[in-house]
């Protein structure tokens, strides 16, 4: 509700089509550029990675409509390319009160996407949003997002 009535309209950009992200057979949610609302004054859909890129603004984000089925722990990958000026930028994903952070590692080339694992994140049940942010200030871009995996995590071993 927040970020509906904050000001600026979502922005619609060719190859993005918002739309409210089910998990798979897997459980896993795929959140991509291309599945994401898109707020604020920089970020843009680059056309040929269908990625958001221009992310120079800390009021840029990406917010995703999920449906989780049932509670549970999610890991995080996270899909993006960056070069060695954006090293050491911080990110944020949001779900609800629960946040996961990071910062940028460069991969050496805007068209060098990689895919790491960041950790893990609890999700309650039921339709929410996640969203992606900058942590902070940005220098050059936070990165080129093309986008975040949450896989369901294997149960902790005692």
């Amino acid at each position: 509700a927040y970020l509906r009535g904050s000001g600026a309209p979502r922005k619609k950009f060719e190859a993005n089509d918002p739309r409210l992200v089910r998990p798979t057979s897997d459980g896993t949610l795929q959140l991509y550029a291309t599945n994401c609302e898109i707020y604020g004054p920089t970020i843009v859909m680059e056309h040929l990675y269908k990625n958001l890129g221009k992310w120079q603004s800390e009021n840029d984000r990406a917010v995703w409509n999920v449906e989780v089925p049932k509670p549970g722990r999610y890991a995080m990958l996270l899909n993006y390319a960056s070069l060695e000026k954006s090293s050491g930028n911080a990110w944020l994903l949001e779900a609800g009160d629960k946040t996961l952070s990071g910062k940028v590692e460069p991969t050496g080339s805007l068209d060098r996407y990689q895919e790491i694992r960041c950790g893990e994140i609890d999700l309650p049940s039921g339709t929410q949003q996640i969203v992606f942010r900058s942590d902070g200030p940005i220098k050059g871009n936070l990165l080129q997002l093309g986008g975040v995996l949450l896989k369901p995590a294997p149960p902790a071993s005692k």
